[in-house]
């Protein structure tokens, strides 16, 4: 594990489910080190469903984290990524069956997210989400009317994000995830 300044902590991994809660531990730390303490749950949240997807989806399980501090200019939103070595893009479904033991990762993290996407890479493909950062396809616009030099249909560009996916964020998310979110806890029921 490196740190480097801005913020920002990379973990290479064996996406093993022993190792979820380390993993979750580093990011409570590391953003609560940060000043980010409000964003510990959603981005624990984000990292533990991306990994599991890498735990069960993925043949080559050995991933990286990365966790970051987005300068002020891109929202000073926290980042949290998943780099992994199968080129197959997640699926959000538009209504998981909340009965099923598993299918609801990646909705959960557009719940969670205030963007999220997906990036093809040489080896594999990234997972990402921001966390309580302004939406960047907003500021694209804002920034289009306010100077008339961004293209807003040239999001992914504009916000430096390059090759990218956008995906949903914050669908409607039912109650159950608020038990989700108490469950990777610990916590007992109230």
């Amino acid at each position: 594990m490196k740190t480097q300044s801005p913020p920002e902590v990379v973990i290479q991994l064996r996406a093993d489910p022993e190792q979820f809660s380390d993993v979750r531990r580093t990011v409570a730390t590391h953003l609560g080190a940060w000043g980010h303490l409000a964003l510990v749950d959603a981005a624990q949240l984000c990292v533990t469903e991306i990994l599991a997807n890498v735990h069960r989806h993925v043949a080559v399980p050995e991933c990286e984290v990365r966790l970051r501090v987005l300068p002020e200019a891109e929202g000073g939103a926290v980042q949290v990524s998943v780099a992994d070595r199968s080129p197959v893009l997640p699926v959000l479904c538009t209504e998981p069956d909340w009965g099923a033991e598993s299918g609801r990762g990646m909705f959960l993290i557009a719940a969670a997210a205030d963007l999220w996407g997906t990036m093809p890479t040489r080896d594999g493909k990234l997972v990402w989400a921001r966390l309580a950062g302004k939406r960047c396809e907003q500021r694209v616009i804002e920034d289009a009317v306010r100077t008339g030099t961004v293209d807003p249909d040239n999001a992914a560009t504009a916000c430096g994000l390059g090759d990218w996916q956008p995906l949903p964020a914050r669908p409607e998310a039912p109650a159950e995830l608020s038990e989700v979110l108490r469950q990777m806890r610990g916590e007992e029921e109230r």
